[in-house]
């Protein structure tokens, strides 16, 4: 397997996006320390912490690590996050342990949901219309490409802070409707 490049910050490659000015620029609203987004990786694989790892280690991204639905949705009512990747294993799992379809429909209940994307080495088709179908915001084929993996989780993050900065203002226009 080819390793993930590192690409630092402004420097993305001739023909690739260079985020460097999206995820140099976090509002300080958004994160508690004025530096860092959160994304919480929710999955088995040590191997794939280590290269999600490897493709934030030069952004602002910090990656949080949990194993369990149960554990994420706890972190998340505790310290809400932007963005949740799911690491879809190639391993059947037992119908007793929840997987990213519970995820989601945990993550409806909270005030602010982030947004979902599922990382599988079975990235297909069908996975992703079902992913965007439950209400996910995309699937990240593994092996990973560091670019798409910046590109997705930035775009989800974007999303995400829309979502917030206009949730007041729904519920202002909602009350003065009644």
């Amino acid at each position: 397997m080819t390793p993930t490049p590192r690409i630092p910050p402004g420097k993305a490659p001739v023909g690739q996006i260079d985020f460097a000015p999206v995820l140099g620029s976090i509002p300080s609203e958004i994160t508690p320390d004025n530096s860092f987004v959160e994304v919480l990786l929710l999955g088995p694989g040590a191997g794939t912490r280590a290269l999600f790892a490897q493709v934030f280690e030069n952004s602002n991204w910090r990656l949080e690590n949990v194993s369990s639905v149960p554990t994420a949705v706890s972190k998340l009512r505790q310290n809400p996050m932007a963005v949740v990747i799911y690491e879809d294993s190639d391993a059947p799992r037992p119908s007793s342990i929840p997987g990213w379809l519970e995820l989601l429909a945990e993550t409806r209940t909270l005030d602010h949901p982030p947004k979902v994307i599922v990382a599988s080495r079975q990235a297909d088709d069908r996975l992703w219309a079902d992913v965007l179908h439950q209400g996910g915001y995309d699937v990240l084929p593994m092996p990973l490409e560091c670019s798409e993996v910046l590109r997705t989780v930035s775009m989800a993050w974007l999303e995400w802070r829309r979502e917030g900065e206009a949730r007041p203002v729904r519920a202002m226009a909602m009350g003065a409707a009644r």
